[in-house]
């Protein structure tokens, strides 16, 4: 559940006031004396992580993906739900018509395709592959800036192309975060030997407030409206276009696999 706007924000001032008094411009950045501790980052990005909780906003989704049919390509209106930390739903449609619902929990991830006239379900456990599915909606958190960083633990550079903290920790994508503002620009996705396999970018600025019941409309959480993510071999594509983040309107039952085979009724 999204957390007091007041508390977090005011034990954390002393810290982003440190990163701001520490942080220099041009070449001199790159002084290691320049960059702000890794725990100072990590629990800014984490207090943001913590209080988004559950998020709903509509938009315009585009995807490219290659399979053993070829190259195809879908754009459609998209409704966006999301409980962190794992679970997701994107509905998409075409004037006003369902045409594939992607979703996701901690173990799965699905896909309910409308498109043939015909209800099919495409399902896959964690860790594995269905190409019949566009992508991985749980890529949206992980290359969102939406998952939380370890506390300790981990490395922190500047990164001039980017002019972004270039934020490295155990078992996590590489996240950039905006020099002035901390917030997430840009992701790695890294294979073993350090190459990157998928990679993201968010504008900073595209990020809204989320509307969160009973806290002023100054005192959200920012979320990205505008994330693309891509495959390094260009396999893959995705960009999201939201709007009006909220956490109103947010349903369990949208994350329940049970409940969407009984209400889709696949064939």
């Amino acid at each position: 559940m999204p957390l007091s706007s007041s508390m977090p924000l005011r034990s954390l001032l002393p810290l982003l006031l440190l990163v701001s008094c520490r942080v220099q411009s041009g070449p001199a950045a790159d002084r290691d004396h320049d960059v702000p501790g890794y725990e100072v980052l990590a629990a800014a990005h984490n207090e943001r992580v913590q209080r988004l909780g559950m998020i709903a906003a509509r938009g315009v989704i585009e995807m490219w993906w290659t399979d053993d049919d070829g190259r195809h390509y879908e754009q459609g209106e998209l409704d966006l739900w999301i409980a962190l930390p794992r679970r997701t739903a994107l509905r998409v449609s075409k004037l006003g018509h369902l045409f594939m619902w992607i979703g996701s929990d901690d173990r799965q991830t699905w896909l309910f395709d409308f498109r043939d006239g015909v209800t099919t379900l495409h399902l896959t456990e964690e860790g594995l592959t269905d190409t019949a599915i566009p992508f991985e909606p749980r890529l949206l958190l992980e290359l969102g800036g939406l998952t939380p960083l370890p506390a300790a633990g981990g490395a922190v550079r500047y990164a001039r192309d980017h002019d972004a903290w270039e934020v490295r920790a155990p078992n996590r994508p590489v996240l950039f975060l905006d020099r002035q503002s901390l917030l997430p620009v840009r992701a790695e996705l890294l294979d073993e030997a350090g190459r990157i396999l998928l990679y993201s970018a968010m504008k900073r600025t595209r990020y809204q407030r989320v509307d969160l019941a009973g806290v002023s409309p100054l005192g959200g959480p920012m979320f990205p409206t505008l994330v693309n993510i891509k495959s390094t071999d260009d396999r893959f594509e995705v960009q999201l276009s939201a709007r009006g983040p909220n956490d109103s309107g947010v349903k369990a039952k949208y994350f329940e696999l049970s409940w969407l085979k009984d209400h889709f009724k696949p064939g």
